[in-house]
């Protein structure tokens, strides 16, 4: 193989990959789901059970590997707020600061952009080359890196890198190798800055404070293979199946057993290092994961057959039926197939194999997708998941990716069609109005006029890839070939 500074593109599975570092990460990510597909339906197997539906799975995620790696990317288009220069279009003028519709992020345009994590307040995003840019608020260290916050920027890395995320303050990258790289912060209810360079059980002297250049999270338990971010705490991945958690939890969101931050009324910081900071396994279930996703401040992890959730749950966003904080197993999922997760300030998404949508928690914006019949009412939710009905797909089409923001969604259908709902004040729907939508609502791409920013490569016209919403905007990415 060349060396991953010379960029070509290659042939592998049938496929043209946009570089050499697109072949090694794709080769890594197809690697773990080969084996971790293999060790499940050996396992079903012998038991004398049939393995059709997480066959269904499989072939998810594996359209889901070929969207990201195996596609030319031309364009991001971001919609939304932009008032700390998240939407990335470079302008102080304040009648600009809202933008109601898709809109190219030119700045960008040659990069290749695979993937973009959307924060509270800024974004992440990564290349085909393994770069990594962020833009937008840097009050916390969000950007890890200095200068110019209204356009993307580049972060110096000591790898390329496979993946991002974000939450409200902190930012991640994965290393092709499967390491975690994080800046920013994590707030705790006070709204003390944490952040740890190294996680030992005691040495915690350093850890009030923001971290403003990539780090590498040491102590990690395993090689990560997607990280999800919440207000405070994050969950990754590993490619052997095990879910990791860190961060802070002060309501349960790592899933685990923690001690509280303050003892006799002081931070005690040997609790928080070894406890919230230092990442550990999940292990109540005890078997392999398919899927984990944060809300703001709850956790939600996809098993073979059972959603299991964690944390904050004063409006049923744990999907158990109850409001109250706890580890929960949300019953009305089992069986279903989740392949797809995510979770809002209060509210929560997933995704079954079959492309049916399910919502459930904070509802009086329109969260749920559910209508405006029973939950308008502020402070409304619904505590069990509910499926999303009334979307009128083609016959052959059928959802494939969701994302969460604060009080907003977005869904991709697998021909590249992006629908939008809840709230929807500051243009975050990308509809063209400031308005909350009840229902999925169509969002109009061809006003976008995705392909034009000069990073296309052929390939036929382009299909929206990938989606990510933050706290009031949303971004998109388009590629120039479909899949």
């Amino acid at each position: 193989m060349e060396p991953l500074r010379k960029r070509r593109r290659v042939s592998f599975g049938g496929k043209q990959v946009e570089s050499a570092l697109g072949a090694q990460v794709y080769g890594r990510r197809v690697r773990a789901l080969n084996s971790s597909f293999a060790t499940w339906a050996l396992a079903r197997l012998e038991a004398g059970r049939a393995i059709a539906e997480g066959a269904r799975d499989y072939l998810a995620y594996a359209v889901e590997l070929e969207a990201q790696f195996l596609t030319a990317h031309t364009d991001i288009a971001s919609f939304g707020s932009g008032d700390c220069g998240q939407l990335a279009h470079g302008t102080d003028d304040d009648s600009q600061m809202i933008v109601s519709s898709p809109r190219l992020v030119s700045s960008l345009g040659s990069k290749k952009v695979t993937l973009v994590a959307c924060g509270g307040l800024h974004n992440v995003a990564c290349t085909a080359s393994g770069e990594c840019y962020t833009w937008g608020c840097n009050d916390d260290g969000s950007l890890g890196r200095s200068g110019d916050e209204q356009f993307p920027g580049l972060v110096a890395l000591p790898e390329p890198v496979a993946t991002v995320a974000a939450g409200a303050t902190q930012s991640f990258a994965v290393g092709v190798g499967g390491s975690p790289y994080g800046w920013g912060c994590y707030k705790d209810r006070e709204g003390k800055q944490w952040f740890d360079d190294v996680v030992v059980v005691g040495k915690s002297s350093s850890a009030r404070r923001k971290q403003t250049s990539p780090m590498k999270i040491e102590g990690f338990p395993g090689k990560a293979v997607s990280i999800s971010c919440g207000a405070s705490h994050n969950a990754a991945l590993l490619d052997d199946g095990r879910a990791v958690t860190w961060g802070i939890g002060e309501v349960g969101q790592l899933g685990r057993s923690v001690r509280p931050l303050k003892k006799d009324g002081s931070y005690d910081l040997a609790a928080v290092a070894a406890d919230h900071l230092a990442p550990r396994v999940v292990a109540r279930h005890g078997i392999i994961s398919k899927v984990v996703a944060c809300g703001a401040n709850h956790l939600l992890i996809a098993t073979e057959d059972q959603v299991l959730t964690s944390g904050l749950n004063n409006y049923g966003q744990l999907g158990d039926g109850t409001t109250v904080d706890r580890d929960a197993l949300v019953e009305v999922l089992r069986g279903c197939c989740v392949v797809g997760l995510d979770g809002g300030e209060f509210h929560s998404l997933a995704l079954a194999g079959d492309g049916t949508l399910y919502a459930w928690g904070r509802a009086d914006s329109g969260q749920l997708g559910l209508g405006a019949t029973a939950t308008s009412a502020v402070g409304a939710h619904v505590d069990s998941p509910t499926a999303i009905a009334g979307v009128a797909l083609a016959l052959d089409d059928r959802f494939r990716a969701i994302a969460c923001g604060d009080n907003h969604n977005l869904a991709l259908t697998k021909k590249g069609v992006l629908y939008s709902w809840g709230y929807g004040e500051m243009c975050q729907l990308g509809t063209g109005k400031s308005k909350d939508e009840t229902k999925p609502a169509k969002v109009d791409l061809d006003k976008a006029s995705l392909g034009a920013g000069g990073g296309g490569g052929g390939g036929g016209a382009p299909v929206v890839t990938h989606v990510s919403a933050g706290g009031q905007h949303s971004i998109l990415v388009a590629a120039a070939a479909s899949f």
